[in-house]
């Protein structure tokens, strides 16, 4: 027996909606639940799906040879490699004055907009 998709389950439930629905069960005027809306979860940033928490998605242009020791460090020390890049990341950070950095960046922003 063939497994069901997703998609077929959902226009299965999609029509079993619409068979239950009447007139008399709308009448309250709330749009209330939808098929989409019992399958999302949350709304979150495509970069940000798939990802934990306080984290995201982001890509940038690196040198072939700082890859290769990140990727390297990353297999010696038996860690991720997006662990090495956080850690090497937070070193770098601690050498500026983060408070009035990002207090002037997010001034910057303001008056951009």
């Amino acid at each position: 027996m063939a497994k069901e998709r997703p998609e077929d389950k959902l226009l299965k439930f999609q029509k079993q909606q619409r068979t239950k629905s009447t007139p008399s069960t709308n009448a309250g005027g709330s749009v209330g639940y939808t098929p989409k809306s019992y399958m999302r979860k949350q709304e979150r940033p495509p970069s940000e799906k798939g990802t934990k928490e306080g984290y995201t998605r982001y890509t940038v242009i690196a040198n072939k040879e700082q890859i290769r020791v990140a990727k390297a460090i990353a297999w010696f020390e038996r860690k991720e490699i997006k662990h090495v890049i956080e850690e090497a990341l937070d070193e770098y950070f601690q050498h500026f004055n983060l408070n009035k950095i990002l207090k002037e960046y997010e001034g910057q922003d303001k008056r951009n907009l």
